[in-house]
């Protein structure tokens, strides 16, 4: 389980508090995958993202579903709890206020995706949910899907820009 805050009553609050309803409760079976950009811009609940500040080729722009890639860093730093490196993962073009720097993962409709693997012999659950302000989301799975192991993720900063990132 790994959170983040953010500003509740705002366009960007409502675009996360979609995006984690729509990754709630994915259910990946061994070998199985989920592509973040699939699974947050599927409009069969027919609702759509609101205009917010989002980076675009390193300037804020306004864009709908701006604040989505909180969502999908909260969820890469959780997938890096379980000891889950993903298949496809994109730093953004600024550091970002809610994670370290190279501990983030970016989205970008055309571009940018996370892609998460499920590199265990468990199914795992996810939960992800938006509510006053915070941001949780929890890998759920078997009590012995980490055969006892532990993992800690961590960054080196190499710029303002870079870092390089470490899984212990």
């Amino acid at each position: 389980r790994y959170t983040t805050k953010f500003t509740n009553n705002t366009a960007r609050g409502y675009n996360i508090r979609l995006a984690a309803a729509r990754l709630n409760a994915i259910c990946l079976l061994p070998g199985e995958s989920v592509s973040f950009l699939d699974t947050l811009y599927d409009k069969s609940d027919k609702k759509s993202y609101k205009k917010s500040a989002a980076y675009f080729k390193g300037k804020v722009v306004q864009a709908k579903g701006g604040g989505i890639c909180q969502v999908s860093t909260t969820a890469y730093h959780t997938f890096l709890l379980t000891g889950i490196i993903p298949e496809k993962r994109y730093p953004h073009s600024m550091p970002v206020g809610y994670a370290k720097l190279g501990l983030d993962a970016a989205l970008s409709v055309g571009g940018k995706d996370l892609v998460i693997k499920n590199t265990l012999d468990s199914p795992l659950l996810i939960l992800a949910e938006a509510k006053n302000g915070t941001l949780a989301v929890a890998i759920q799975s078997y009590s012995n899907a980490l055969k006892g192991y532990t993992y800690k993720p961590r960054a080196k900063k190499i710029s303002d820009l870079e870092a390089e990132s470490y899984l212990d």
